[in-house]
Formats: structure tokens, C-alpha cells, sequence
């Protein structure tokens, strides 16, 4: 971005849209070509759905992750902002989301075996204890 707009006054994002629309259409493509085993529906959904989010264990469930999902969304929206503050260039902003996906991918395929390992309660537990480590040392940045 920087480099592509080092002429203009302003910052040039149509490179980044453009490449979001390619990969995009690839995604729908692939999508479109994913083969669909057909499913007959349950009786009824909706009362077996009410049925098992009356459970205090899954409502508990529900709300930490709503609450860790508010967490991800405050990181994600001001996170640039808070950035862009110190002094931070585009490249730097990019480097961030670059290295935070890239180390999640490693999870994502790995995600049965911990899952299986620890449960969901401690992984959640972790994820608090990640986002509160993550928040704190935001916090340290100058």
C-alpha cells in the first residue's frame, strides 16, 4: 500500500480490494464445485434446539464465548487505530494480521487432538488468559 501510493497524497487501497475480490471468486468457485450429501432434517429442530440451550452448562458456554467474541471484535476494530496512533506504517499493520494468521493455522488443524486433550472449559480458559496476555502487552507499546 505504502509503496503503491507513495505518489499520491493519499493511500491507494484498490490493490487490496482487488485481490480480496479475486481470492473471493475463487472461494465461491470452490464452494460451488463442493460435492452436498443430502440430509433428511430432524423432526423438530427448533424444540430439540430449545431443549439444549436451556442447559445452564451450554448457556454458560454461549455467554463466555460471546464474551470472548467481544473481546476478538475490540482488538480487531481499534487495534489499527491504536497503531496508527503510535506511528505505525501500513507495512507494520499488515506485518500484524500477516503473523497473527499465520500462527493460528497450526490450531486450526491441530484443534481436535487439543481439544480432545484439554476440553472445552480449559480451552476457553486459555483463550481469556490469551486475550488478557495480548491486551496487556498492547498496553506496553509506545
Amino acid at each position: 500500500m505504502d509503496q503503491s501510493s507513495s505518489q499520491l497524497n493519499y493511500t491507494d487501497y484498490s490493490a487490496a480490494f482487488y485481490t480480496y475480490d479475486i481470492l473471493l471468486g475463487i472461494s465461491a468457485i470452490t464452494i460451488l464445485l463442493m460435492p452436498l450429501g443430502v440430509h433428511l432434517p430432524a423432526d423438530n429442530i427448533m424444540r430439540d434446539l430449545l431443549r439444549i440451550v436451556r442447559l445452564p452448562p451450554v448457556l454458560l458456554f454461549i455467554f463466555f464465548l460471546f464474551v470472548l467474541g467481544n473481546f476478538w471484535g475490540f482488538i480487531e476494530s481499534f487495534l489499527f487505530l491504536y497503531l496508527k496512533e503510535l506511528g505505525a506504517s501500513n507495512y507494520l499493520l499488515g506485518i500484524t494480521v500477516t503473523v497473527g494468521s499465520l500462527s493460528s493455522i497450526p490450531f486450526l488443524y491441530g484443534a481436535g487432538k487439543i481439544m480432545q486433550r484439554f476440553g472445552h472449559v480449559n480451552i476457553i480458559i486459555i483463550a481469556f488468559f490469551s486475550h488478557a496476555a495480548r491486551l496487556m502487552g498492547y498496553s506496553f507499546i509506545e
